[in-house]
């Protein structure tokens, strides 16, 4: 999905969960369930490199995923640094 680095700041500010809801569908085709709920885990935005990673816990039935939405021109080195922040 084309996204922007400024429409995906500009929707985290209004409201997080509205990044989710771009994707809740596609996220829905590949569960083959619906989302019973959705909570913000943890969030990196990097305003330098203009990368973004977004890790949201989605639960469908009984179950539940982590979903991450990236943006970056070079993903390895965000996911890389998302979890260097983390330790």
């Amino acid at each position: 999905m084309e996204l922007s680095f400024g429409k995906l700041t500009e929707l985290y500010d209004e409201n997080h969960m509205k990044i989710f809801e771009l994707f809740e569908s596609l996220v829905e085709d590949i569960l083959e369930s619906k989302v019973s709920r959705v909570k913000l885990c943890k969030t990196f935005l990097n305003l330098k490199t203009g990368a973004a990673l977004i890790e949201c816990m989605v639960n469908f039935g009984k179950e539940s995923i982590s979903v991450k939405v990236l943006h970056a021109d070079d993903p390895i080195k965000a996911i890389t640094k998302y979890y260097e922040a983390e330790e």
